[in-house]
């Protein structure tokens, strides 16, 4: 019986269990993995969930759209990710006070990973659905958002770049 690949990634030591963890740190055990600079290492349309904690707010946003991009590209249908991150609105002092933050989260940015927006602009996002974009219920000073890989109504399948 095969087994749902499920990715934790920016997981530390310790990935969630049952889940295969990715870091940028080689961690024994861990898949060594730097977002800003490398595919996933899975097959296209092979990883059933992304969950992705406390880790995007210390990455660039000019390395989104490769990230995005690449986690949809390695999703099946329906794949999903799972985000949480500072809400800057929320609390603007946990946002920031950590040196090594070096991106703003903010309720609104999830319009432009769902291609509402920027209204006839294309920055080369693939469309994601918006699942859930919230304030987390245990730390209310954070976003927990999840995305769901969008489908083609058209074809029935992912939309591809």
């Amino acid at each position: 019986m095969n087994e749902e690949i499920k990715l934790d990634i920016g997981c530390g030591r310790r990935p969630l269990e049952g889940w295969t963890g990715l870091d940028i740190v080689g961690y024994d055990g861990i898949i060594q993995y730097d977002m800003t600079k490398q595919q996933l290492p899975f097959k296209d349309n092979t990883v059933a969930a992304i969950r992705c904690i406390n880790t995007l707010e210390h990455v660039e946003r000019k390395y989104y759209r490769f990230i995005f991009n690449d986690w949809y590209r390695a999703l099946k249908l329906n794949g999903t990710v799972e985000i949480i991150v500072p809400n800057f609105l929320k609390d603007a002092d946990h946002a920031l006070s950590d040196i090594t933050h070096v991106s703003l989260w903010v309720p609104n940015m999830v319009r432009y990973l769902s291609g509402e927006r920027p209204r006839y602009a294309d920055y080369g996002f693939l469309p994601w659905e918006v699942v859930q974009n919230k304030n987390f219920e245990k730390e209310n000073r954070d976003l927990h958002i999840i995305l769901r890989t969008k489908i083609n109504r058209k074809t029935g399948i992912k939309y591809e770049l």
